[in-house]
């Protein structure tokens, strides 16, 4: 059996909310032939595998399909409905396709796999709307709005808006001049005075001094008529006491005993009178409301050159692109699509779209770019 197919021949973005996980699908067609070359007939068990290396390695991804051919031998199919293709699959790097039928080995060499998928991958192309108006099928990328410009005539104003969000408080002023020292309070009686502490002990005593010199000895008393002897008579008074010496010197002083517990804190006066506060500083001025933003759209034709036609729709000065897409990618004949590619271009200012089929096409194309000022 020999195996011949075009993978992918496009990638669709199904529909979905802009913020999320967007599904894909390849659209894939080949054909099968017996070894005499007339077309296989009948349903066949096939399984699809995409890889980042050309031979050997694992497959990223893989899904098993029965495919039911034509009379000649022909299928087409979407790929990743049944088995979802991992989030970063399409991330840039090469990949290349391999196709094994039923329990045989799978055919080589692997298909390279060509970069529409990644055109498509634009996020800004998975479907756009403006104002409620779907703009961009988010299918295939197809622009399917309004020709020409968004809108008709102008209508009548309409009621004025709501007033804008209230700007930030400005800055808080500076702090006022702080009030008058209130009059300090009268002074709270004193606290009881604590008991004394213990007497220290006494030193120890200084040396005696020496001993005063011995006083002079008293003038005898006059002698006494000579009386007859009686008996004997008192002794007489004893002479007066010589002077005292001089004080020995002080001994030293002895150690100074320890002191006694501090007495309790006397209870804490009133608080005097709080100051007046200060004035507020200004309020700072309300912030300007910003301005609201417009649409508008751009178109360019490109005609078929070969099997390729594209065009470049350029916003205008001070605009910037936020979508776009394509309308008139025709394949005439036996010509079909090959390819379609749109995506932003030239930084952020402009839009560009491609056609191609595979083989030669006649026609136009029309490449439409949203921008946003």
């Amino acid at each position: 059996m020999k195996p011949t197919f075009l993978l992918p021949l496009a990638l669709a973005a199904l529909a979905a909310p802009a913020q999320a996980i967007v599904p894909m699908v390849l659209i894939a067609e080949g054909r099968f032939t017996k070894a005499d070359g007339s077309p296989e007939t009948g349903p066949l068990d096939v399984h699809f595998s995409l890889y980042d290396v050309p031979t050997g390695g694992d497959p990223r991804w893989r899904e098993s399909l029965r495919l039911t051919l034509d009379k000649n031998g022909y299928y087409r199919i979407r790929l990743g409905e049944l088995t979802t293709f991992p989030a970063d699959l399409f991330d840039g790097r090469d990949l290349w396709a391999g196709l094994q039928i039923g329990t045989d080995s799978e055919f080589l060499p692997r298909e390279p796999l060509g970069t529409v998928p990644y055109a498509f991958r634009a996020a800004v192309a998975e479907g756009l709307e403006v104002a409620g108006v779907p703009l961009v099928d988010a299918r295939s990328g197809e622009w399917i709005g309004p020709r020409g410009t968004l809108g008709g005539a102008t209508g009548p104003t309409g009621p004025t808006g709501s007033s804008g969000a209230t700007g930030p408080t400005g800055e808080t002023g500076p702090i006022g001049l702080a009030g008058p020292t209130g009059p300090t309070g009268a002074t709270g009686p004193s606290g009881a005075t604590g008991p004394s502490g213990p007497t220290g002990e006494a030193g120890p005593p200084g040396p005696t001094g020496p001993t005063g010199a011995e006083g002079p000895t008293g003038s005898a008393g006059p002698a006494g008529p000579t009386g007859a002897i009686g008996p004997v008579g008192p002794t007489g008074p004893t002479g007066a006491i010589g002077l005292t010496g001089a004080d020995g010197a002080t001994g030293a002083t002895g150690p100074v005993g320890a002191l006694g517990p501090t007495g309790g804190d006397g209870p804490t006066g009133p608080t005097g009178a709080t100051g007046a506060t200060g004035a507020s500083g200004a309020t700072g001025a309300t912030g300007a409301t910003g301005a609201p933003r417009s649409f508008s759209e751009v178109t360019a034709n490109g005609s078929f050159s070969g099997n390729s036609a594209s065009a470049t729709a350029t916003c205008p000065a001070g605009s910037t692109v936020v979508g776009g897409g394509i309308s008139g990618c025709r394949c005439t004949g036996l010509a079909v699509l090959a390819g379609l590619e749109s995506a932003p271009s030239a930084g952020t200012t402009a839009w560009t779209g491609v056609c191609r089929c595979n083989i030669n096409n006649n026609g136009t194309i029309t490449v439409h770019a949203i921008c946003a000022r």
